[in-house]
């Protein structure tokens, strides 16, 4: 049973430490997948504070979806775009007003209590046609913390997906770790998936 109250301290502390720095991560999420730039309606499950892909770029409809919104805003570390509405959920509840022909969670299902239920909840709220494109850490059981307390393995991924269409998947190193010294330090595995609808 994940504590919630020990995961949202490490993401808090995580953000805090990072106040005022140049937000890289954007970027590395539009490089990760083709086109994203093309979709309208568009949600980012597991944001954070600084709006997660809409730091970098604007759709004609945007969903910041975090459960820690009025924490963020308690230690002033919101950034958030015009135009973007914020949903203060989890990957689990949350519920779009209108399905997302795109959306995207980058470095977040892995702290969820529960990652099919947060992946079901996503492409449920996702448009017949949408993409789901995401990246997560696998970590070994010795890399587990108050933060990431689920341990993921690519078969529980794999086993979680067959229900829906995998158009790619690669396995490997961490696309964000250029960017930060703690993920460089820590080498975790990352899996990283474009999933669709089963037609």
């Amino acid at each position: 049973m994940k504590d919630e109250k020990l995961a949202s301290n490490y993401e808090l502390e995580y953000w805090r430490d990072h106040k005022g720095e140049e937000y890289k991560r954007a970027k590395v999420m539009l490089n990760m997948f083709s086109d994203l730039k093309k979709h309208k309606i568009v949600a980012d499950v597991g944001c954070g504070p600084l709006s997660g892909i809409f730091h970098d770029v604007s759709f004609t409809r945007m969903f910041a979806i975090d459960p820690l919104w009025d924490k963020y805003k308690n230690d002033n570390l919101i950034v958030l775009p015009n135009g973007v509405e914020k949903i203060k959920s989890t990957g689990q509840n949350f519920i779009l007003e209108e399905k997302a022909d795109l959306i995207v969670s980058f470095n977040a299902l892995d702290h969820s209590g529960n990652l099919k239920k947060s992946i079901d909840n996503i492409m449920n709220n996702l448009s017949e046609e949408g993409r789901f494109c995401f990246h997560l850490h696998m970590r070994t059981k010795e890399q587990l913390n108050e933060g990431h307390q689920m341990l993921i393995t690519e078969r529980i991924v794999d086993d979680i997906l067959k229900s829906y269409k995998v158009i790619s998947k690669t396995i490997g190193p961490d696309p964000f770790a250029k960017n930060d010294s703690y993920l460089e330090a820590k080498k975790y595995l990352s899996y990283v998936a474009e999933v669709r609808h089963a037609t």
